[in-house]
C-alpha cells in the first residue's frame, strides 16, 4: 500500500508537496528544497525540482 507524501516537509520545515502542488495548478514551474542526497551520505543540499500539470488530476514532476 502507498503512502501519504501530502504533508512531507524538508529539513527546514518548508512544504515540500504542497509547493509542487501549487506550482502544478499554475500550470508548470520549479522550486527548490533541501533534500538529505543518499548519493552523499544524506548531507542536505539543495535540490531544484520541476512540475507540469497534464490534466486536474495528474501532474509530473522531477528533480535534480
Amino acid at each position: 500500500m502507498g503512502r501519504n507524501n501530502l504533508d512531507l516537509v524538508d529539513p527546514n520545515g518548508v512544504p515540500m508537496i504542497k509547493n509542487l502542488m501549487a506550482v502544478a495548478e499554475r500550470g508548470m514551474g520549479f522550486i527548490y528544497n533541501v533534500y538529505p542526497n543518499p548519493a552523499a551520505d544524506n548531507v542536505d543540499e539543495l535540490k531544484l525540482v520541476g512540475v507540469q500539470k497534464v490534466d486536474d488530476d495528474l501532474w509530473i514532476g522531477s528533480g535534480i
